[in-house]
């Protein structure tokens, strides 16, 4: 699914946050911060492969230990939030009101650290499919 997210200041209502999805795999994301421009990849810049595979793997896990087959819904949206450049938890995004939310509490994330332009990353957004193994 190709998509764009946004993300919007409320009380400023302007725009702070896009990210671009071809196919349901994130390509790049761009974060807008105290009027600087922060763009990530998740191929390449400081946004690094290995960090996002061990954290795809991870949430992937709870969702399967989590969610029984027969609720488990094809797609999930997951992020990971920051504090001065570390990541310090992953939170479930749900796409409709009745979707199962997952907890993520009890999952030890990588230790990175992720600084662009002298400025932390606050937010990652991961799309996980999941495959029906029969």
């Amino acid at each position: 699914m190709d998509s764009i997210w946004t993300a919007t200041d409320l009380r400023t209502n302007e725009l702070i946050h896009i990210e671009y999805f071809i196919k349901g795999i994130f390509i790049k994301g761009i974060t807008i911060q105290d009027g600087q421009t922060i763009k990530y990849k998740d191929e390449n810049g400081y946004v690094k492969p290995a960090f996002i595979k061990k954290v795809r793997n991870l949430a992937m896990a709870e969702i399967l230990k989590q969610i029984p087959a027969n609720e488990r819904q094809p797609e999930y949206k997951v992020g990971v939030l920051f504090k001065e450049g570390k990541p310090i938890q992953i939170i479930h995004f749900r796409k409709r009101l009745d979707e199962k939310g997952i907890n993520f509490q009890n999952v030890n994330i990588p230790d990175f650290e992720f600084i662009e332009k002298g400025k932390p990353i606050e937010s990652l957004t991961l799309g996980l499919k999941i495959i029906k193994v029969d």
